[in-house]
């Protein structure tokens, strides 16, 4: 009994040195974020010829957020790339797989649910390009990250544009932007529903509708269902006349009038022409963002946040949250930024979109936003490891209740996209 007692203290023990070690315990994290309201030092470094590192803490209006900020000085030293894939990967591994990336950010939306029946065949949503191979299309009109020839570029880009289905060349714009006269309707993973609710054990979850997860049915209208093959290549893959097909089916599908659908056969090649005013045979990689941030300056609220895939919880409306930014200043240098914050804390929960808007100034030639909350995660890569920053309170909880969290301070939420930069304009290739 004595033993027995003993045994217990022991392991009591070690159970609090651990949380000691860890400077958190599970259930405390999820529940209260307060030890990670810490003010950072300043501290500025250069990580490599021409690129910067910078980290502050700045004060806020009943709070404060921790800054920080990779600044790339000119576009001549360095190369660029959009590294995507069907799994979802943290950044620290991206950075890893990609031995040459001397620093990384978080990029585009994805697929993201606790529950859903089934998952998209890639969970990056709308324009995807990897490896100068296009996985996805968009249903709306977005900005996106372009890469040519290692160069980046950001811009607008409409859902819309032509493209060939075996001998056939058709016009098509996506299921949620403006009408093209006589063309297809795109369809993709990211006209889904998702919606936050209320589990058994009483905790908020995002979860798939499949009750409208399918495109509109008519007699007079067919579905051509897009894949990409082992080769990459985009092909016919299916065809279902009268509609009604699960928008998971392919990486986006093509909805139009019957008669404009005759001759096209299963195994069709599909090659895209044009992606708006846009080439894509001379990008090499892509990947659709979020909106400007200076459109914040002046609104409260953005046509993103009606977004139905996002969940109910829209993720640009004026509450702070940690915020993952991309800018150019009026000197050409390019500043990956993230404003951190924990969302379960009462005066460290990150920035407003008003209040990135008014810390960027208006220096800038463009700014964008890239995926915030718990997905905003920044790395730098040194000769002894890969550093993370922000989101370091990120706890990953378990989908039954016999297996625990998992808090993950540096790998952070996995996500389906990233930027990387490379040193001597290497672009190097991803282990398998």
């Amino acid at each position: 009994m004595i033993r027995e007692l003993i045994n217990k203290i022991n392991a009591k023990q070690a159970d609090k040195r651990k949380e000691k070690e860890d400077g958190v315990s599970q259930e405390f994290a999820f529940s209260n974020q307060e030890s990670f309201a810490k003010p950072i030092p300043s501290v500025e470094r250069a990580i490599a010829p021409d690129i910067r590192f910078k980290q502050c803490s700045i004060e806020l209006e009943g709070g404060f957020t921790n800054s920080y900020e990779i600044i790339l000085q000119g576009d001549n030293n360095f190369q660029a790339k959009v590294v995507t894939s069907p799994k979802d990967l943290a950044l620290k591994r991206r950075m890893l797989n990609n031995p040459e990336a001397i620093c990384g950010i978080n990029a585009g939306f994805f697929f993201f649910a606790d529950v859903a029946s089934h998952l998209p065949i890639d969970g990056t949503f709308n324009l995807c390009v990897g490896d100068g191979k296009i996985v996805g299309l968009p249903c709306v009109n977005r900005p996106a990250l372009l890469v040519s020839d290692g160069k980046l570029t950001v811009r607008e880009i409409r859902a819309r544009g032509k493209i060939s289905i075996g001998d056939k060349k058709i016009r098509w714009h996506g299921a949620h932007s403006k009408k093209v006269r006589d063309g297809a309707v795109l369809y993709n993973s990211a006209c889904c529903m998702i919606e936050h609710r209320l589990n058994d054990r009483h905790k908020e979850e995002r979860f798939l509708r499949d009750d409208v997860n399918t495109t509109p049915r008519h007699s007079e209208i067919t579905d051509v269902i897009v894949r990409a093959n082992t080769d990459g290549q985009l092909i016919v893959a299916e065809i279902n006349t009268g509609g009604g097909s699960d928008f998971f089916a392919g990486n986006f599908i093509l909805q139009m009038k019957n008669d404009l659908a005759q001759n096209i056969r299963l195994g069709d090649s599909v090659v895209v022409d044009m992606l708006d005013d846009l080439e894509l045979s001379s990008i090499q990689s892509a990947v659709t963002i979020g909106p400007k941030v200076n459109h914040f300056a002046n609104e409260s609220t953005h046509q993103i946040n009606t977004d139905k895939s996002l969940g109910s919880h829209p993720p640009f409306r004026q509450k702070r949250m940690a915020r993952s930014i991309i800018y150019q200043d009026m000197e050409g240098d390019i500043h990956l930024r993230i404003f951190d914050g924990a969302p379960k804390t009462k005066n460290f929960q990150g920035v407003t979109p008003r209040e990135a808007a008014e810390l960027i100034g208006s220096n800038v030639r463009w700014a964008y936003h890239l995926d915030p909350g718990q997905s905003a995660k920044l790395a730098v890569s040194t000769e002894e490891e890969v550093q993370t920053y922000s989101n370091e309170h990120y706890l990953r909880l378990p989908k039954r209740d016999q297996v625990p969290a998992l808090w993950t301070p540096k790998g952070s939420r996995p996500t389906t996209s990233a930027l990387l930069f490379f040193r001597n304009k290497q672009l190097a290739k991803p282990k398998e």
